[in-house]
């Protein structure tokens, strides 16, 4: 019989678990108070339509891209922008400035280059590749 193996996070992880919702209630209850609960209502509504957004455009380019039909940025930055999606679509203060942090061009290429260690730009073009077409005579 298999035994199933344990996962070990690390306890930043565990912490960041058992702390985000209780930020997020706060956050929750500041913005309320603050603003009123109609104004924040209508805030986490516009932040989640705008998370399916970026998410279906997302989508959609990485399907471009599958094709071969558009010039599309690196598939890091397209990853970068799915998270940032999801954080727009979790309930929550916190993590929709996160999202939004993430949706800026300067913020999605530090935090790509700081996990590939290379530049996010596209590969420069082969100089020794003609293109062309040719048909076969046997």
């Amino acid at each position: 019989m298999l035994t199933p193996i344990p996962i070990r996070f690390p306890i930043f992880f565990k912490w960041l678990l058992l702390l985000l919702p209780l930020v997020e209630i706060v956050g929750f209850v500041l913005v309320g108070q603050w603003f009123g609960i109609w104004p924040m209502l209508l805030l986490i509504f516009i932040t989640t339509v705008l998370g399916v957004a970026v998410l279906r455009t997302t989508g959609m380019l990485a399907v471009w891209r599958a094709q071969g039909q558009a010039e599309i940025p690196p598939m890091n930055q397209m990853l970068v922008r799915g998270f940032a999606g999801m954080l727009l679509i979790l309930p929550g203060f916190l993590t929709d400035i996160l999202g939004l942090a993430l949706l800026l061009p300067h913020m999605s290429s530090w935090l790509v280059r700081r996990q590939t260690g290379t530049q996010s730009q596209p590969a420069a073009a082969n100089d020794n590749v003609i293109e062309g077409e040719f048909t076969r005579k046997d």
